[in-house]
């Protein structure tokens, strides 16, 4: 069953702005983007959702997802996409990310991200059913 981290409005940025940045710098864990090369540039780790009724965006996440973690990472922009994470919980995870070459997924989730699993989702109204013919 699929798992699901919604992602609200947040910093300036809209819930898929946001959703699409999250997933953008999860990526540059592994390749950061001072060795990407250019066809890279809108590589993400994970699809994103939209809700039909809302416009709220949701990552379309594996929580058992096994990250590797390059050397030259760079933390900044993705800790930025968290204002309201505590210092210390953003020095905590940094110091998981950059202190092995890999991690798991659902090690470093923010203590203030929801993840929903697909019945949640669906009974929310993210699914909507598909018009029959």
């Amino acid at each position: 069953m699929s798992n699901y981290l919604i992602v609200p409005p947040e910093g300036g940025l809209t819930s898929e702005e946001r959703a699409a940045d999250i997933s953008r710098q999860l990526y540059c864990i592994t390749r950061p983007e001072s060795i990407q090369n250019p066809d890279e540039a809108d590589f993400n780790l994970f699809p994103l959702i939209i809700h039909p009724a809302t416009g709220e965006a949701a990552l379309s996440i594996v929580l058992d997802w096994v990250i590797y973690v390059n050397s030259a990472v760079d933390l900044t922009k993705l800790q930025e996409l968290f204002p309201l994470m505590p210092p210390g919980e953003k020095t905590s995870l940094s110091l998981d990310i950059t202190g092995s070459s890999t991690v798991v997924f659902s090690t470093i989730i923010p203590t203030e991200c929801t993840v929903r699993d697909e019945a949640y989702m669906e009974a929310a109204g993210w699914f909507p059913p598909e018009p029959e013919e």
